[in-house]
């Protein structure tokens, strides 16, 4: 009996990935990702990102067939928020296709009228850095509570002083 193929994620054979309508998943600890968590508030000890990617062949009329991944991904995590500048918990999710062609002209003319994420063919693909990089574009740009737990209107006075209207002062002085 024939043993399948065995696919490493951080050398992926992308053709031969697609080809076997392989599938990898598995979770990644957050701290493997530095870029990432260099984004994030806090980082908890046991803190990952589960991932799935799953390998098929597609073959766009009257072309040849071309590998694609499709990536899922999802981590929860803490960011600050922008209001209150307190932790956030916001879960990031990915669900991605990538096309792949087997060289930068194929995939520069494809990427400009394709809505799939379209790279180059590799042999040696770090799917775990692909996760990380997707994770990084799904976070919010501006992470915030949707009522933040801290009142944002604490320690403003109600009545403005003359420090805080400085031409009602000037009015007054011209007048005398």
């Amino acid at each position: 009996m024939k043993k399948p193929p065995s696919h490493d994620s951080r050398r992926l054979d992308v053709e031969v990935f697609a080809r076997d309508a392989a599938t990898l998943n598995g979770r990644l600890p957050l701290r493997e990702m530095p870029r990432f968590t260099s984004m994030l508030h806090e980082v908890a000890v046991d803190a990952g990102a589960v991932w799935r990617i799953e390998g098929s062949l597609a073959a766009p009329t009257g072309s040849r067939p071309e590998p694609r991944l499709h990536i899922t991904a999802s981590a929860t995590v803490k960011l600050q928020c922008q209001r209150c500048l307190e932790p956030v918990v916001v879960h990031v999710e990915v669900d991605r296709l990538f096309r792949f062609l087997p060289d930068e002209a194929a995939a520069g003319a494809l990427d400009a009228e394709c809505e799939d994420e379209v790279l180059v063919t590799s042999r040696a693909l770090d799917v775990l850095e692909l996760v990380e990089d997707e994770l990084l574009l799904a976070l919010p740009l501006v992470p915030s509570h949707e009522q933040c737990p801290v009142d944002l209107m604490a320690g403003v006075r109600e009545e403005p002083s003359e420090l805080q209207r400085p031409f009602e002062a000037l009015g007054t002085l011209k007048k005398q």
